[in-house]
């Protein structure tokens, strides 16, 4: 039985979350206590979906400005693309449209994308009093409409909340694409 390997490439401001998100979906939903940052990771899980095993392999990359020519050389045979941002950081947010869009726009132009809320677990915390300027559900709904992401969810990394569905989500996609993709081959004989 032939495994589909998908190639998920994760991107977003510094400090929304990727790399804990994406550690702790690898790690059967254990939080990560302590984690070096690096330019670039690659964490790779087996799932099964429907009975249909597939192999992701997930690139987590460094959100920061100082890598923007870095990470461009991930970007090749990219199946999905997770766009990221913390519900708590409006800035993040923000940057979606101003920053990560362009650059998607001109690396790879029709990708598919899921647009992340992350750290939703903080709408819920005592320890934030003030939270006027959360990023809401339905303006992230908003945003994934604007820039034609595939899907738009939220998600929880310490309370391990939508980790699960965002990944069958990320397979239900690929696999659509990728049946479209093979409807619309042309084969010359």
């Amino acid at each position: 039985m032939n495994i589909k390997t998908i190639k998920i490439v994760t991107i977003g401001d510094y400090g929304v979350g990727k790399t804990t998100l994406l550690m702790t979906y690898t790690a059967s939903g254990s939080f990560p206590q302590e984690y070096v940052p690096t330019a670039l990771d690659n964490f790779i899980h087996e799932a099964t979906i429907n009975g249909k095993k597939a192999s992701l392999s997930i690139w987590d990359t460094a959100g920061g400005e100082y890598y923007h020519e870095l990470r461009p050389l991930i970007y090749p045979e990219t199946d999905i693309l997770l766009l990221l941002f913390a519900i708590e950081n409006r800035e993040s947010f923000l940057h979606i449209k101003t920053n990560w869009i362009t650059e998607i726009n001109q690396y790879i132009p029709g990708i598919p994308i899921i647009l992340v809320g992350t750290k939703i677990d903080l709408r819920d915390s005592d320890l934030i009093k003030d939270k006027s300027n959360f990023v809401k559900y339905k303006e992230g709904l908003a945003l994934s409409k604007e820039i034609g992401a595939s899907h738009f969810c939220e998600c929880s990394s310490r309370m391990n909340l939508g980790l699960e569905e965002l990944f069958k989500k990320v397979i239900k996609l690929t696999n659509n694409n990728n049946n479209n993709n093979n409807n619309n081959k042309c084969i010359i004989l």
